[in-house]
C-alpha cells in the first residue's frame, strides 16, 4: 500500500476543490509527519535486511518529492529527501545494482558534496563506491586573500571567510563572490571541474578608512552624513595626556577615541551634539593615503551653551511648564535650559492658555509672553460609537476647517476615535443621542469633566441630520445648554460664517464722535446737546451747532454722522463744518471711543461664548471700568438666554458702574428692573424701584456711550408696572 507523503496529500485535497488556510496548516503538518514515518519504516526494513521493500517504499516517498522543482521543498522535506536518497542508494549497492546507486548517491553528493558514510558499518566496496562518485560529480576549491578575512560567496551561499582552505563543492560552473569591509567587492565566474582542485588569489583594493575623533566633553552624540555612528565615552588611553595638556584641555574631561569604520573616501559632515552644549558641525575629506591607518580627526571641544527665558503671562499669575516640567506661576525667570527649544505652556483657570515652541538663544535672556486665550475644542460629530458613518465624518472635517486658524482662540482639534473617546465626551453624546430633535442639557458636573478631560473652556459638537445639514451646539461652562448654529453644507463660506461667529469679541470697542445729538423738527441736520463728558479733549464744538459735514461730506442725520466717525481710530482729529448762529464755521471733533455689547435677541449671538470670554475679561482686566463693563454683559449674555436669576446674581449685582452719561450706573439700574420684572411674582416692587433709579438718570444710555437713552424707557416700564 503506497504511503500518503506530503506531495500526496497536497495533490489530493487540490484536486478535491482547495483548502482554507487553517486547513492548509493541519494538511501539510500531516503530511511531513507522514513522510517522516515512511522514512523511518524503510529505514527499518533496511536493517532487517530487507533491501527490496525498503527501496519500494522509498520509491513512493521519493516519487512525490521529483515532481515539485529543485529549492522549492521547506526545510525539513529537503532533509527527509535526502536522507531517502542515501538509503536507497545503500540499499541498491546492497542489491548489487551499482548504477542506480550511483545516482541516487550523485543526487546526494551534488546537495552535500562533504557527506562521509559511516566506515564501520558500511562494507569497503560501498565505501569506495561512494567515494567513486564523490569524485566524479565534486571538486575542490581554495581561497585566498590579500588581506584575508575576506567572506567567500558562491551560488549565493555563504561558504566561509578567507583564507578557504580546501573546500569539497559541487562541479559545475558558479559566481564567486569575495567581500570584506572596506574594501571593494568582487566578483568572477568560475567552473569547478570534477576530481580537481581550484584555486583563486584575490588582492582586495581599499575603498574606505576609519575616523577617530575624540569629544570634550565625553558624552557626545556623534553624527556623520546625518547618521548616528555612535556616541563618546569614557576616558583617554595612556599617552594622550601630553598631547591634550598641550591643548589646554583637561584629559579628565576629554572622551576616548571614538572609532567610525569604513567610512568612504571623500567628502563627510560630522555633526557633534551634547545636550546643553552648542552643536558643533564640521567638513572633513577621507584620503586613503595611509589607509591601514585610521584618520584622527582634531579633538572636537564643545562650547556649554544654556538659556534663559523671562516669563510673562497677560494677565498675571498662570501656571507655567515647560517640557512638561510645572515651573511656578508667571512672572518668573527660568535658567539654565538647554536644547535649541522648548515648549512653554502657560494656564490660567477660567482665563485661557498660551502654548508655544520658544527657539533658545543663549546670548541673551528672551522675554516670553503669553496672551491667554480661551481653548475651543471640536469633540466631533455625534454617531453610534463604533458604527461608520461617512457623513458623520464629513462633519468632523467640517469642525476642524472651522478650527483651522482660528485667531481668537489657540483651538485644540481633538482626534476622536471610537477607541479612544474619554468617558465624558461618550457620556455628553449619548445626552445629545437621547435628547434627539430636543435641546440637550449639559449639567454642571459633566461640563466640568469634559473641561477636565480636554483642557478647553468651549466644545464644538456636529448633529448631522444629513450630508448638507447639521446643528452645530457650542457648549461651554458656565450654562447647561448649548448655542444651536444651523448649517446648511459645507461649503467654504459655511465654514468661514461659523469661524466668524467664534470669532467675533463679546465687547469691543469702537470710535464715535463723541457729541450727543438729536434731530429736530426745525431742520435736518443733527443738533448738538453737548458734547460727550467722557470725550476726549479738543473737541471744539458747542451746544447748538448743526453739524453740516464731516471731512467735506455731508450729514442730514445722527446716523449719517456716526457713520463717518465709524472705522475711525480713537483720538482722532477730524474736520466738521457746522452752522452756528448764522455763520457756516469749520472745526475740529476728536473722536472718543465706546464699548460695543452683543443685542440681547441680536442675529447669531453665541450665549456660551459671550459667558465664557466675558467671565475671562473679569478675571484678567486690571481697568476697573472694563471689569465692571465685563460683569454687565455677564448679566446681559443670561438674560438674553432667558435666565433672568442668573442675570442679577452674576452679573449685574457684580457691576458698580458709576452714575454719569452712556453706559453707566443708569444702564445697570434699568437692566435689573428688566430682570426683576421677569423673575415675576413678589419682584415687582423692587423692579420699580430699578426703573425709578434709571429713570433719574437722564444721561444714561444702552449697549454703548451714544446709544438709545435709558431715562424713557424706564419711565415706560415704570408706568407699565403701575397699571
Amino acid at each position: 500500500m503506497r504511503h500518503l507523503t506530503w506531495m500526496g496529500v497536497l495533490m489530493a485535497v487540490l484536486w478535491l476543490g482547495g483548502i482554507t488556510p487553517a486547513q492548509e496548516e493541519v494538511d501539510l503538518g500531516a503530511a511531513a509527519l507522514q513522510s517522516r514515518r515512511s522514512l523511518e519504516g524503510a529505514k527499518a526494513l533496511y536493517d532487517e535486511v530487507e533491501f527490496a521493500r525498503a527501496i519500494q517504499i522509498l520509491d513512493n516517498l521519493l516519487a512525490d518529492f521529483d515532481t515539485l522543482p529543485q529549492g522549492t521543498l521547506p526545510e525539513e522535506d529537503a532533509e527527509i529527501r535526502l536522507e531517502g536518497l542515501k538509503l536507497r542508494g545503500l540499499a541498491y549497492s546492497n542489491l548489487g545494482q551499482t548504477d542506480a546507486a550511483r545516482v541516487d548517491f550523485a543526487a546526494v553528493l551534488r546537495q552535500q558534496p562533504g557527506l562521509k558514510l559511516d566506515e564501520d558499518l558500511l562494507s569497503p566496496k560501498i565505501i569506495d563506491a561512494f567515494e567513486k562518485v564523490r569524485k566524479e560529480v565534486t571538486g575542490l576549491l581554495v581561497v585566498a586573500s590579500d588581506p584575508p578575512g575576506a567572506e567567500v560567496r558562491m551560488g549565493g551561499r555563504t561558504l566561509g571567510v578567507t583564507p578557504l582552505e580546501p573546500l569539497r563543492v559541487a562541479a559545475g560552473r558558479y559566481l564567486l563572490d569575495v567581500e570584506k569591509r572596506g574594501f571593494a567587492a568582487l566578483r568572477e565566474g568560475i567552473q569547478i571541474e570534477p576530481g580537481r582542485t581550484t584555486e583563486r588569489e584575490y588582492a582586495l583594493e581599499r575603498n574606505a578608512r576609519s575616523v577617530v575623533v575624540i569629544t570634550s566633553p565625553s558624552g557626545a552624540r556623534v553624527l556623520v552624513d546625518d547618521l548616528e555612528v555612535g556616541v563618546t565615552g569614557g576616558t583617554p588611553p595612556p599617552g594622550y595626556e601630553i598631547a591634550l595638556l598641550e591643548k589646554g584641555l583637561e584629559p579628565a574631561a576629554v572622551s576616548a577615541p571614538l572609532v567610525i569604520p569604513f567610512l568612504s573616501a571623500g567628502h563627510h559632515v560630522m555633526r557633534i551634539e551634547k545636550p546643553c552644549y552648542a552643536s558643533l558641525e564640521a567638513d572633513f575629506e577621507v584620503t586613503l593615503e595611509d589607509s591601514d591607518l585610521p584618520l584622527e580627526l582634531e579633538t572636537v571641544v564643545l562650547a556649554e551653551s544654556r538659556s534663559s527665558l523671562s516669563l510673562v503671562s497677560v494677565p498675571p499669575g498662570a501656571e507655567v511648564s515647560v517640557d512638561d516640567r510645572p515651573l511656578g506661576r508667571a512672572p518668573l525667570e527660568v535658567r539654565d535650559l538647554c536644547g535649541e527649544d522648548v515648549r512653554v505652556r502657560m494656564s490660567l483657570d477660567h482665563v485661557g492658555t498660551w502654548e508655544d515652541r520658544v527657539a533658545l538663544d543663549p546670548t541673551r535672556t528672551q522675554t516670553v509672553r503669553g496672551d491667554l486665550k480661551l481653548t475651543l475644542a471640536s469633540l466631533g460629530a455625534v454617531r453610534e460609537v463604533g458604527v461608520e458613518d461617512p457623513q458623520a465624518e464629513a462633519w468632523d472635517s467640517f469642525l476642524t476647517d472651522v478650527l483651522q486658524e482660528q485667531q481668537s482662540y489657540a483651538g485644540r482639534i481633538l482626534a476622536v476615535t471610537a477607541d479612544a473617546i474619554s468617558p465624558a465626551h461618550l457620556e455628553l453624546f449619548r445626552i445629545i443621542q437621547a435628547a434627539g430633535s430636543r435641546l440637550p442639557v449639559l449639567g454642571a458636573e459633566l461640563g466640568r469633566r469634559l473641561a477636565r478631560e480636554t483642557g478647553a473652556d468651549l466644545f464644538l459638537v456636529a448633529v448631522p441630520a444629513s450630508t448638507r445639514q447639521a446643528r452645530i451646539l457650542l457648549f461651554g461652562a458656565y450654562r447647561e445648554a448649548p448655542d444651536v448654529i444651523p448649517v446648511d453644507g459645507r461649503s467654504p463660506a459655511q465654514v468661514q460664517e461659523l469661524r466668524s461667529l467664534l470669532e467675533r469679541e463679546s465687547l469691543r470697542s469702537e470710535a464715535w464722535s463723541g457729541l450727543l445729538t438729536i434731530e429736530t423738527a426745525e431742520s435736518d441736520f443733527p443738533y448738538v446737546l453737548r458734547p460727550w463728558a467722557g470725550a476726549p479733549e479738543g473737541t471744539s464744538v458747542l451746544h447748538g451747532d448743526r453739524v453740516r459735514s464731516v471731512g467735506g461730506r455731508p450729514v442730514v442725520s445722527r446716523l449719517e454722522l456716526e457713520a463717518e466717525f465709524a472705522g475711525r481710530e480713537p483720538g482722532s482729529k477730524v474736520e466738521v463744518s457746522v452752522k452756528r448762529g448764522g455763520a457756516l464755521v469749520e472745526t475740529v471733533v476728536v473722536t472718543a471711543e465706546t464699548p460695543v455689547f452683543e443685542r440681547p435677541g441680536g442675529k447669531d449671538v453665541l450665549i456660551n461664548k459671550m459667558l465664557a470670554d466675558l467671565e475671562r475679561l473679569r478675571r484678567m482686566e486690571t481697568d476697573q471700568r472694563r471689569q465692571n463693563l465685563a460683569a454687565m454683559g455677564v448679566g446681559l449674555a443670561y438674560l438674553t438666554s432667558g435666565d433672568p436669576l442668573n442675570a442679577l446674581s452674576r452679573g449685574f449685582e457684580n457691576c458698580m458702574l458709576a452714575p454719569g452719561p452712556g453706559i453707566s450706573r443708569g444702564s445697570v439700574d434699568y437692566l435689573q428692573g428688566v430682570s426683576l420684572e421677569a423673575l415675576g411674582s413678589g419682584r415687582q416692587d423692587e423692579a420699580a424701584a430699578a426703573f425709578s433709579r434709571a429713570a433719574g438718570q437722564r444721561e444714561a444710555t444702552l449697549w454703548r456711550d451714544d446709544g438709545p437713552l435709558v431715562a424713557p424707557l424706564a419711565e415706560a416700564r415704570g408706568r407699565a408696572g403701575r397699571r
